[in-house]
């Protein structure tokens, strides 16, 4: 899976963290992005030319993968 291969790559790399921005009102990629543990750690206002806010999520990942 895409999740899978970004994490993977991220381990390659030594790099323990993933993240990313999405629509706040994407509420269905939300939910699938959570499912895989990214948690939102800041809200951008007006981040996309029609105004919509942006949550930007991230997720650990080194000790998750190599558990």
């Amino acid at each position: 899976s895409l999740f899978s291969a970004v994490e993977h790559t991220c381990l390659a790399v030594n790099a323990d963290t993933v993240l990313l921005e999405i629509r706040e009102d994407n509420h269905v990629l939300r939910y699938r992005y959570e499912k895989k543990g990214y948690r939102p750690y800041r809200y951008v206002d007006n981040y996309y030319p029609d105004g919509c806010r942006a949550i930007k999520m991230k997720r650990t990942i080194l000790s998750n993968l190599t558990q």
